[in-house]
């Protein structure tokens, strides 16, 4: 069985990396995943069935991305928290998080996950579909919803936007430009006209010469921190030994002390005793690498998954 399983993992890898989607992993320009959610990034999934992809590998690679931004806030939580801090756009959400297949299957994806648990840390959720199709998970959790003209489904917008019977006809009688739109801190829907702006439209090769230049800053970029790092510690002969606990430092994320310094904050907000109270280091501190929770070494285990692995 464990043969037949192995196998069965190869086959489905292989087609991402022989097939025609490998051009999208198999590619000279590499991009960190860290950098991707800093930066104002538009990713076109048309791309993958123009390599000859089908849906589902779209999908596939959506889903993919939404795990690393899940991983991300998670690793956050909403501690300090202050407002959006991110904002993800997704268009015809209908295809990657459709009405049925909620009752097809048990398990969440992870666009329904981020709508229904990642509000509080900070993640804005912006769903754009031709039709209500949508995942119910995603429109329960809608703070705003806004629709434009439309002749179908007039019944369900009509309870999703707290419309009366008799005020239904009007998603028929918008005109171009004008919508409808509900929002949690108004009791009733009301009426939006947007006026037309117009713009020229971006061509193709606009949009590959500004993603090579962008992706020739990074690399420049990753090349001046290399170079910073090389003057700033230069190699002697007779050098020591570095230490564990300076190379820990080295290679103690930015994120990972702020993380510590806000879980030291909270463990210690209702301690007024100075002595018995420890200055903030934050080599007391690591992630648990379960769950990627900032915990204490003190504890043997993860009081938050119950992990005993060790980093």
């Amino acid at each position: 069985m464990v043969h037949q399983t192995l196998i069965s993992i190869q086959n489905r890898i292989r087609r991402f990396s022989i097939g025609p989607i490998k051009a999208v992993f198999a590619t000279r320009y590499k991009l960190k995943i860290r950098d991707l959610f800093d930066k104002n990034i538009l990713i076109d999934l048309s791309s993958i069935i123009r390599l000859g992809g089908e849906k589902e590998d779209a999908l596939f690679f959506l889903n993919m991305i939404l795990k690393y931004l899940w991983d991300k806030n998670l690793t956050y939580g909403a501690y300090n928290f202050k407002g959006i801090k991110h904002i993800t756009i997704v268009e015809d959400a209908q295809y990657f998080a459709p009405k049925d297949k909620s009752s097809q299957t048990k398990i969440s994806s992870y666009l329904e996950d981020i709508a229904l648990l990642q509000r509080g840390t900070g993640e804005c959720l912006i769903s754009i579909a031709t039709r209500p199709n949508v995942s119910a998970e995603i429109l329960a959790n809608c703070g705003v919803l806004i629709t434009f003209k439309n002749y179908m489904s007039k019944d369900f917008l009509s309870k999703l936007l707290n419309l009366s019977e008799e005020n239904e006809d009007y998603l028929s009688y918008l005109e171009e430009g004008q919508c409808i739109a509900r929002v949690n801190s108004i009791k009733k829907p009301f009426l939006l006209w947007i006026p037309y702006i117009e713009r020229h439209w971006l061509k193709r090769g606009d949009v590959n010469r500004k993603n090579k230049m962008i992706l020739k800053k990074f690399k420049e970029q990753d090349e001046r921190i290399s170079q910073t790092t090389n003057v700033s510690n230069p190699k002697v002969e007779n050098s020591k030994k570095i230490s564990q606990s300076e190379r820990n430092n080295q290679h103690m994320d930015k994120n990972f002390i702020e993380v510590a310094k806000m879980k030291y904050f909270i463990d210690n907000m209702y301690n007024d005793d100075t002595n018995t109270k420890k200055e903030f280091n934050p080599q007391n501190y690591r992630k648990c690498p379960e769950c990627f929770s900032i915990i204490e070494k003190a504890h043997k285990n993860c009081p938050y998954c119950g992990s005993l692995k060790k980093i």
